[in-house]
């Protein structure tokens, strides 16, 4: 049986990432279901998908099932919590459910997003920004890696719709949302706090 993560969250005593990594729980997805669809959905379409910030694996899980069988997803996440070990339950917890469903192949890089694009050449086809949600770490995200995403490709943003019950102005994404429609990015679809862009002139 597949593994699937829980979109509802865990009791409260049962939430921290140890319980996750010795299987006491399912792994804990950050997106609605809904947003989870509009991921496969792009995700299907791409050979090659980069996500920032993977956590304990939710939005990756959605990406591995429906990517090409020649695609690849890559997953970067630093897991700063472990950094006085070498293993990271949440880390664990990613892994066993990502691995429960790839298709193609799938690349875990252990670093920060500025550090993993340092010497980066490939044309991504989508990107998914679900890192740092302050507006000084998406910006810098968005300015690192969104010029290698390829002509046609798509950048998806969390928690950046402004019409979402959990959004508020002045957060990190929905900030940085405003501002690239404004650069010449297009919003081409939406669901509760996902939004999906292209380039304007890709047209």
């Amino acid at each position: 049986m597949r593994q699937r993560p829980s979109f509802r969250g865990s009791p409260g005593r049962l939430r921290r990432p140890i319980f996750g990594a010795v299987g006491l729980r399912r792994a804990a997805a950050q997106h609605s279901e809904a947003e989870g669809l509009l991921l496969r959905h792009f995700a299907a379409q791409s050979l090659l998908t980069v996500e920032i910030g993977v956590a304990e694996g939710g939005s990756a899980w959605e990406a591995a099932q429906v990517m090409p069988s020649d695609g690849e997803l890559h997953l970067i996440d630093p897991y700063f919590r472990a950094t006085t070990s070498k293993v990271c339950p949440a880390q664990i917890t990613a892994r066993r459910l990502v691995r429960s469903v790839a298709r193609g192949k799938v690349h875990w890089i252990r670093q920060f997003s500025h550090g993993a694009r340092a010497g980066w050449t490939s044309p991504i086809d989508l990107l998914f920004i679900d890192g740092d949600h302050s507006y000084e770490g998406i910006r810098q995200d968005w300015d690192d890696w969104t010029p290698l995403v390829r002509e046609g490709g798509r950048v998806a943003l969390h928690d950046a719709h402004p019409d979402a019950e959990w959004t508020r102005p002045e957060h990190g994404p929905v900030r940085l949302l405003a501002e690239v429609q404004r650069d010449g990015w297009r919003l081409v679809d939406h669901v509760d706090s996902l939004t999906v862009l292209r380039r304007e002139d890709d047209d």
